[in-house]
């Protein structure tokens, strides 16, 4: 990523990628209870669109990132110079290649470490229930509805924002990132929903011997490192 149309298209892409995750998060969170039980149809529907629209948007960013928006484009633009490319760009006329295309791109490079086998298996079959969402209207039955509740949040941790925290945001840590792109009002709806909570201390007992929990407000640490506790609140004791 060297030339300024480059850098706009990266910016365009990652503004977006946020704009649809907090679509997706801010409706999960005002709409469903969060409650141990199933999500509803609709709810469902809207939020799986919302988050797999962001994570498209943030590898093409994540790519343009990496390796210039070249690597984005189909094989006909690809050979095309940067003026030529520039110009296609602001008359709205690129055309990408597909999401599989994109995601076997980074997958290959190894763009993001922290994203193993099981987890591009798990955007594979995310991709498939948004798209027999979107496109079939596809039929869950409520066991699948109660499942996706806790699967949404899992692709939302564990893909999403990892993607998302790329070489550009690795000086900011998950909770400030989260913070500072969602908004505080939002943020605090998120951290108190409860699948969420439920997630986050799956996370932090696996990535740390250490799981502290607060006395003041009962939630377990979301991360820890030599510095600090990261916590909902501050006041924390060792579980």
């Amino acid at each position: 990523m060297t030339t300024d149309f480059e850098k706009e298209a990266y910016k365009q892409l990652y503004d977006n990628a946020i704009v649809f995750l907090k679509d997706g998060i801010e409706r999960l969170v005002n709409k469903d209870n969060g409650d141990d039980d199933y999500i509803e149809h609709d709810l469902l529907t809207l939020t799986c669109s919302s988050f797999q629209i962001s994570l498209e948007l943030a590898i093409k960013a994540l790519i343009i990132e990496r390796t210039g928006i070249g690597s984005i484009l189909n094989k006909r633009q690809q050979i095309l110079s940067d003026d030529e490319i520039e110009e296609l760009f602001k008359e709205n006329k690129l055309k990408t290649l597909d999401f599989d295309m994109q995601k076997n791109f980074i997958k290959t490079r190894n763009f993001i470490q922290d994203l193993d086998k099981d987890d591009f298996e798990t955007i594979d079959e995310f991709q498939v229930y948004r798209n027999r969402i979107v496109h079939f209207s596809y039929k869950f039955y409520e066991g699948d509805l109660f499942d996706l509740k806790y699967d949404i949040i899992y692709y939302l941790i564990h893909i999403i924002f990892k993607v998302l925290l790329s070489d550009r945001h690795q000086d900011e840590k998950p909770s400030e990132f989260l913070q500072y792109r969602l908004g505080e009002d939002l943020h605090r709806k998120l951290i108190n929903y409860s699948p969420y909570i439920y997630a986050m201390e799956r996370l932090a007992k696996e990535n740390s011997y250490m799981v502290f929990k607060c006395i003041v407000c009962n939630n377990r640490t979301l991360s820890q490192d030599e510095i600090a506790i990261v916590a909902i609140s501050s006041v924390m004791i060792l579980l």
